[in-house]
């Protein structure tokens, strides 16, 4: 099998997976709240909107619904993986859809071009906030909307557990210092001092607290969320002496070890959040 053909296999089975385990408990307790937020803005009619590591088909689709017209739609990442999918799903609707691979943090936009930029933020993005919201407030127009949702302390603790255990084998000090960067950044207090720190105003803050329920250690392994959210962040680490491949090896192993034959329960605790630049 060539690899676009186990690309496309790849990706029909986390449509199946997330169609099935993520998003019909994920879409009305994250993504709809953040698409609320959104509506009571009163950004124009015809917004340019930033999309930024979008990972989900239907956030999508549900954003496009409500803004039947936007004057532009931008979506960008690191890698362009997802691309192609996401276009494919818009086609139908006839929207100013545009893709760009780049770093969130060094985003080559001119600035206070978008009216809103609404993202669903993973770990390889929230241990680097004051980067990314500084690139953030750069593009937005003045008064412009940041709206986003976060991991907090609390969610998904097998991850963190394996994780610990795996980076401790390769490296202990590294270990040590993923311990304290964690502590810091993932409580909504600290989500909230560098919103605050980087030039935004908070409008708004929820919290949501979810279990995704997976048959198998591979099912979850294979959702969207787990994949570009968590096991993502093994990949995007900047710690030195880390062999990153080798640790995201030993994790999906370790998940394997450990749920093999069981069911998974997730518990997941999502910070949302409403700021905007000041």
């Amino acid at each position: 099998m060539d690899k676009q053909a186990q690309m496309a296999e790849r990706e029909a089975r986390q449509q199946i997976i997330d169609a099935n385990w993520v998003g019909p408990i994920w879409s009305p307790l994250v993504d709809e709240p953040l698409l609320e937020m959104c509506m009571d803005l009163g950004v124009p009619k015809s917004p340019i909107i930033l999309m930024p590591e979008l990972r989900f088909k239907f956030f999508l689709m549900r954003l496009l619904e409500f803004f039947e017209r936007p004057g532009k739609v931008m979506v960008v990442d690191a890698t362009n993986a997802r691309f192609e999918i996401l276009r494919e799903n818009a086609q139908s609707v006839g929207v100013n859809l545009y893709f760009s691979t780049q770093d969130v943090a060094q985003l080559n936009y001119s600035d206070n071009i978008f009216h809103l930029i609404l993202t669903e933020i993973g770990l390889s993005t929230l241990v680097r906030l004051d980067d990314v919201l500084a690139s953030y407030r750069r593009v937005l127009r003045p008064a412009g909307h940041l709206v986003f949702s976060a991991p907090i302390q609390g969610t998904f603790p097998q991850f963190f557990d394996i994780f610990d255990e795996c980076l401790f084998k390769i490296n202990p000090n590294a270990s040590r210092a993923q311990k304290d960067l964690f502590a810091d950044v993932m409580y909504p207090e600290s989500i909230v001092e560098i919103i605050e720190q980087n030039g935004f105003e908070l409008k708004e803050q929820r919290m949501a607290e979810l279990v995704l329920n997976f048959q198998s250690a591979e099912q979850l392994l294979f959702s969207s969320l787990v994949e570009s959210h968590y096991l993502g962040y093994c990949l995007n680490m900047y710690a030195p002496g880390v062999d990153y491949k080798l640790l995201l090896t030993n994790l999906v192993r370790a998940f394997h070890h450990y749920f093999q034959g069981e069911s998974v329960s997730v518990p997941m605790r999502v910070g949302i959040f409403s700021a905007e630049k000041i």
